[in-house]
């Protein structure tokens, strides 16, 4: 069975795929550091790396329609513009490679495709204190009107008996208790107007954020972010 291969860096994907029984016709790398790497073990007749055909060149470059049927087209696009580190830019950001990828097996109309990534590599992207609408919430997914509020227990009073955070003075009750009120009318008119606008909007409280219930919350944002 026979495979080409884009973005192969130091070959980890090559390797398995080697081992599977694959022989593969081009490897593209633009790394000149990860070509280097290959070539040296190449030299030194290790297997199953001998045999490998890497090229540095830039996949943009590349004809895929060459190997047009082929078995397999595999690769591990660029994980910058999706990784949880950086800026987040994801399709916006010049070194996705994806789109690359996705023309690479249009091109060479293989029986299979193999592309790995990090695990962020679906994520969605968002933005934070988005003011361009009602609420300003905290974590804005804009492609997908979804937002999510990240809110003070005291401040914004969480109605949860357990909370203790929310809890009014005892002392100016006066001051306290008629200020409070205000922000949680507010919050609910906010939260109110997203919806009928058509958003979805998710309120995170101060108190699930400690250390035993943040596995918990990640599991419910998850939920939010995949309904």
């Amino acid at each position: 069975m026979d495979s080409v291969e884009l973005f192969t860096g130091c070959g980890g994907l090559a390797l398995g795929l080697s081992r599977a029984g694959f022989r593969s016709l081009r490897m593209s790398e633009w790394d000149k550091h990860s070509v280097t790497n290959i070539e040296h073990n190449r030299s030194k007749g290790l297997s199953p790396v001998t045999g490998w055909p890497i090229h540095k060149e830039d996949v943009q470059g590349v004809d895929w329609s060459k190997f047009e049927g082929i078995d397999v087209v595999a690769g591990g696009p660029p994980c910058q513009p999706f990784s949880i580190g950086g800026r987040h830019r994801g399709h916006s950001d010049s070194r996705d490679m994806w789109p690359e990828a996705v023309r690479a097996v249009r091109e060479a109309q293989p029986r299979a495709f193999l592309f790995e990534n990090v695990r962020e590599g679906l994520r969605f992207q968002y933005e934070t204190n988005y003011a361009e609408i009602h609420g300003k919430p905290d974590l804005v997914f804009p492609r997908h009107k979804k937002a999510i509020f990240v809110h003070g227990c005291f401040w914004h009073q969480h109605s949860r008996s357990s909370c203790w955070r929310s809890r009014i003075p005892k002392t100016r009750r006066e001051f306290w208790i008629p200020k409070l009120e205000k922000n949680a009318v507010r919050d609910k008119r906010q939260i109110a107007s997203l919806r009928k606008s058509g958003w979805s909007v998710l309120v995170v409280w101060e108190c699930e954020t400690t250390a035993t219930r943040l596995f918990a919350l990640g599991k419910r944002i998850e939920r939010f972010l995949k309904k």
